[in-house]
């Protein structure tokens, strides 16, 4: 019988690299014969996983998880099997594991993905294309995108040729109702609400030095609780940011009505089947809900300019509301009257913006075959013995070392 083909998908920096690739491989798995493994390098991503229960459910049921201890016995038998190695689109060195696992695998294509399904640019020109980080173009054999915005910023890194139109399977339909599906038959709603008032998703990041100043996450964080608790009679979903320290939070939710919220950790494409509307910080939750239904507001204030912001006649902007993906939130007075819009208004914000979410994200399978195709063993122009014997006396040493080092 023919050994199937193996995908090992390398998760080391966020949980957002699961929610990306997650919907790719169980496609990738119901169309070819193949094998999938995941293997986490970072602990506290793999607790993250753990606890959500969609996550870990479909990969339960849809792949092997590798533990730390198994990696050498994986890549001793099974190495000549694997196809693929993805790993998201953070820089590596010649040194990160995820390299040695490659030279370990003389059929494999190391393939970077991105990281969730955040905008890099807002525009398909405008860069300077013209630097190549010679590393990593040595290391990665093709790169995955999945929007025309972002091909600008990764030819910065890689050379057009190893970039892969990737698609953004996440937000087609297809996923939609697979999510919304899971969600029926597995999730109780945790919104006691009347029927009357609606269930907000609120969706926040923590305090960082470029992101969100703590002056400005102090007044976005209680303004928002202020209009939502004492303005409105909504439900609230709190969904803290995946690396979020959320023992903050209890200070500023004291005051307030605990049977009101809940917080929850779910991702947040299963967190939208239960929302009317998405209340959000400056974060790719936006197209998140856009893609399952649900219209967003965009509540944040920028106190410097990165790659990430547009310089408009109001200020500084994401590009999500620049575009039109989110309606631009700047007070409480602005996010009152937004939140008791009824249902016919809400409609209407969702058309609007899914108008130019759909321009962006087209819900067609164009990029998952692009991703399909790629799934083939073929013998790779660089792969050593030397190397790979290297590197599996490596990993060999790791294995020793956690068999012996103490509990």
């Amino acid at each position: 019988m023919r050994n199937r083909e193996i995908i090992l998908v390398v998760v080391n920096n966020s949980l957002g690299e699961v929610h990306f690739i997650l919907p790719y491989l169980i496609k990738a798995r119901k169309e070819c014969d193949l094998d999938i493994y995941f293997y986490f390098v970072n602990s506290k991503i793999y607790d993250k996983t753990v606890n959500d229960t969609f996550f870990y459910d479909q990969i339960s049921q849809n792949a092997s998880i590798l533990k730390p201890s198994e990696i050498f016995s994986f890549l001793l038998k099974k190495r000549k099997r694997v196809s693929l190695i993805l790993k998201d689109t953070t820089p590596v060195s010649s040194s990160n594991i995820v390299v040695k696992i490659r030279h370990c695998c003389p059929y494999a294509k190391l393939i970077f993905f991105p990281h969730a399904y955040a905008l890099l640019g807002y525009k398909e020109q405008g860069r300077n294309e013209n630097y190549v980080y010679k590393k990593e173009d040595e290391v990665a054999d093709y790169v995955l995108y999945g929007h025309p915005f972002d091909k600008p910023w990764l030819r910065q890194r890689f050379p057009e040729r190893k970039l892969v139109f990737s698609g953004a399977l996440g937000y087609t339909s297809w996923w939609r109702a697979y999510v919304s599906s899971y969600v029926e038959a597995n999730l109780k709603n945790p919104a006691t609400t009347d029927g009357k008032s609606m269930v907000v998703l609120f969706t926040i990041r923590d305090v960082h030095r470029i992101y969100l100043n703590a002056e400005n996450f102090e007044y976005l964080f209680r303004t928002a609780l202020k209009v939502l608790f004492d303005s409105t009679n909504h439900f609230v979903i709190i969904k803290p940011h995946p690396r979020q320290n959320i023992n903050s939070l209890e200070s500023f939710l004291s005051g307030y009505d605990s049977n009101r919220y809940t917080i929850q950790y779910h991702n947040t494409f299963v967190l939208a089947c239960l929302a009317d509307i998405n209340l959000s910080f400056w974060s790719s939750a936006v197209t998140d809900c856009l893609a399952m239904g649900v219209p967003a507001l965009e509540f944040h204030k920028f106190h410097v300019p990165f790659s990430q912001t547009v310089e408009s006649e109001g200020g500084l902007e994401s590009f999500y509301t620049h575009l039109g993906l989110a309606e631009k939130v700047t007070s409480g007075e602005e996010l009152e009257g937004l939140l008791k819009l009824n249902e016919q208004g809400l409609s209407k914000m969702l058309r609007k913006q899914q108008k130019t979410f759909y321009k962006i994200f087209p819900d067609d399978q164009v990029g998952f075959n692009n991703f399909k195709a790629l799934i083939n063993r073929e013998e790779r122009s660089g792969y050593t013995m030397n190397r790979s014997a290297k590197s599996l006396f490596y990993f060999f040493l790791k294995s020793i070392y956690r068999k012996l080092k103490p509990v």
